[in-house]
C-alpha cells in the first residue's frame, strides 16, 4: 500500500513538473520591451539629431527623414519603419536598436500626399506613429 501511495505521489510530482512553462531565457521566446519616446519627419539628421521637423513639406524637397529614440529593455532588438502614401504601405525599412537607449532613422523619397511612419515590432505591434504631408509643385 505504501508503495502504491509513493508511485502515485511520484506520478503526479512528473505531471506538474511536465506541465510547467518553458524558461522563456533557454527557449529564445522571451518578449522584449521596446518603446519609441520620440519620433518626428524631419528634412535632415545632424549629429544623430533631427533638423528642420515639420508636419508639411514642400514637393521640391527630395527626402524626408523620420527619426526615432528608441529604449530597449535588452539589446539587440529590431524594430521597422513602416512608410505609408495615402494609406498604402509603400516601403518597410529594418532598424537594429543596439543600445538601451537609441536615436535611429530611416528616410525615403517622397512625392506629393498624405503619409505616416510607424514604428513597428517584429511582432506587428506599432509602437508609434508620425504623419505628414508633402504639398503638391505649383503649376506653372
Amino acid at each position: 500500500m505504501k508503495m502504491i501511495a509513493m508511485l502515485i505521489g511520484l506520478s503526479l510530482g512528473v505531471a506538474a513538473w511536465a506541465q510547467a512553462p518553458a524558461d522563456p531565457m533557454k527557449t529564445g521566446s522571451a518578449v522584449t520591451t521596446v518603446k519609441v519616446e520620440r519620433m518626428v519627419a524631419a528634412t535632415g539628421v545632424k549629429d544623430r539629431e533631427p533638423v528642420g521637423e515639420a508636419a508639411t513639406f514642400d514637393a521640391g524637397l527630395f527626402r524626408v527623414y523620420c527619426w526615432s529614440l528608441v529604449r530597449a529593455e535588452s539589446v539587440p532588438a529590431a524594430i521597422k519603419h513602416a512608410w505609408h502614401l495615402d494609406g498604402k504601405k509603400v516601403s518597410e525599412i529594418p532598424l537594429a536598436i543596439n543600445y538601451a537607449r537609441t536615436r535611429t532613422w530611416s528616410s525615403k523619397a517622397v512625392r506629393a500626399g498624405n503619409w505616416k511612419v510607424s514604428a513597428v515590432t517584429e511582432a506587428g505591434e506599432v509602437l508609434s506613429s508620425v504623419s505628414f504631408t508633402v504639398t503638391a509643385a505649383p503649376a506653372q
